[in-house]
């Protein structure tokens, strides 16, 4: 059975016309939810706007239904308050793979033109404001966000395949994806260690090492071993002052010496330091093996989203890729 993709997100941000494009690309079945709830007999606008309590009813029972019949993994297109109504929202993401399309409040105003069939979205521009405001919250809830400002429906259409595929490759409610286009990644989160879904991710490897610190190997290193049995276990000292080019180095003419070539794989057990030394290695190691992270706490996959601080450690590392590359460093990053 094929799980559905629904697509979620604020008014105007092009859920129908991306999930025609998708479903048509990928010959799949496509449903725009206001379509069936239209064909009780009352457009969506009008009800909308004469009974809001009413259509948001209508409009649970319609996506009960069209989940119920989604066994053949259709592309499903929502309202912009599906998502934020009832348990909508939890029922899309048990069900299949959810993508929100974000879209900024003067992009959505300007694609409505004078918003006659939207009549939450011809609301004075500060309500609609503090509307998309109170539903962000849930919008980011979804396994996928995609950007739409300034993109064509193609390049969106392009950009939630892509977001697709890598929920797919670790499907289920606990995956979020990074939305990178081509180079989209699932993050997992779980209490154990999966070792099928970190081999399907590594692919058929050669031989499989683990980095990782002292200090988390004496929590972590036996249930890890026994998942996935790696050729060879390499502990580092913890803390950033082991972020060195020394360490690297240390890393590097171990693997080489345990026996790993181009064909091997890396697994790094810990984040900070190991996540980011452990990556480093894999980019660079016979130009580039597959890496799979396992920090232990849910911290480190946040902070990988954020700005970084720039550490003496890390600073060493960019001037020796510069040095290496001919090129200088790039200030603050």
């Amino acid at each position: 059975m094929a799980a559905p993709l629904f697509l979620i997100g604020f008014m105007a941000a092009g859920k129908t016309s991306v999930g025609r494009a998708l479903a048509r690309e990928t010959g799949r079945r496509f449903v725009d939810l206001d379509d069936v709830i239209a064909m009780l007999g009352e457009p969506v606008a009008t009800l909308l706007a004469r009974d809001e309590a009413e259509f948001r009813k209508r409009e649970e029972r319609a996506l009960a239904s069209e989940i119920a019949a989604a066994l053949d993994g259709p592309v499903i297109s929502t309202g912009g308050g599906a998502a934020a109504h009832g348990q909508n929202l939890e029922r899309m993401r048990r069900a299949g793979c959810v993508i929100a399309l974000a879209v900024d409040t003067d992009e959505a105003r300007l694609r409505a033109g004078d918003g006659s069939g939207r009549p939450l979205l011809a609301r004075p521009a500060a309500e609609v404001a503090a509307l998309a405001a109170q539903r962000a919250p849930v919008y980011r809830r979804a396994h996928a966000v995609v950007d739409t400002n300034g993109r064509t429906i193609a390049d969106v259409t392009a950009l939630v395949r892509d977001a697709e595929a890598a929920w797919r490759a670790a499907p289920g409610d606990a995956t979020t994806v990074v939305s990178l286009g081509a180079r989209s990644y699932p993050v997992v989160v779980g209490e154990t260690f999966d070792g099928e879904l970190i081999a399907t991710r590594l692919g058929n490897v050669s031989k499989l090492a683990v980095i990782t610190d002292q200090t988390v190997a004496t929590h972590w290193i036996e249930a890890l071993e026994a998942a996935i049995d790696p050729a060879v276990t390499l502990e580092i000292p913890p803390g950033e002052a082991h972020k060195t080019m020394a360490t690297y180095q240390r890393l590097c003419d171990a693997l080489i010496a345990q026996g790993l070539d181009r064909g091997s794989g890396i697994v790094a057990l810990g984040g900070g330091v190991v996540g980011d030394i452990a990556g480093f290695v894999a980019a660079t190691l016979f130009r580039g093996i597959p890496i799979v992270q396992l920090p232990t706490t849910i911290v480190e996959p946040g902070r990988r989203l954020l700005p970084r601080t720039k550490s003496a450690s890390g600073s060493s590392i960019r001037r020796w890729i510069a040095r290496r590359s001919g090129r200088a460093p790039i200030a603050g990053s």
